[in-house]
């Protein structure tokens, strides 16, 4: 019953995720997509802020998108793992 988003920058994987997946995908840069603030319950940050130039502005705009009492979920890898 939630509806689902997401943003990808490369159209090849946005498609995939679209057709394999059913998901509705915007294919362009985070600072290209124009969404209502506060607009999300849940935003999910898996693996993406290791491959961005400016994450902090990355997580601020984030942030506007979220509702109130809404959640952020970031996950990124743990460099000491391999050690």
């Amino acid at each position: 019953g939630h509806r689902v988003l997401g943003i990808e920058p490369g159209e090849d994987y946005a498609a995939h995720a679209r057709e394999v997946h059913g998901v509705e995908v915007i294919a362009a840069p985070w600072r290209e997509v124009d969404l209502p603030e506060g607009s999300f319950g849940l935003i999910s940050a898996n693996h993406v802020l290791e491959h961005l130039r400016e994450p902090v502005a990355a997580l601020r705009a984030l942030e506007r998108l979220l509702a109130p009492g809404g959640v952020i979920h970031v996950a990124v890898p743990n460099v000491f793992a391999a050690r």
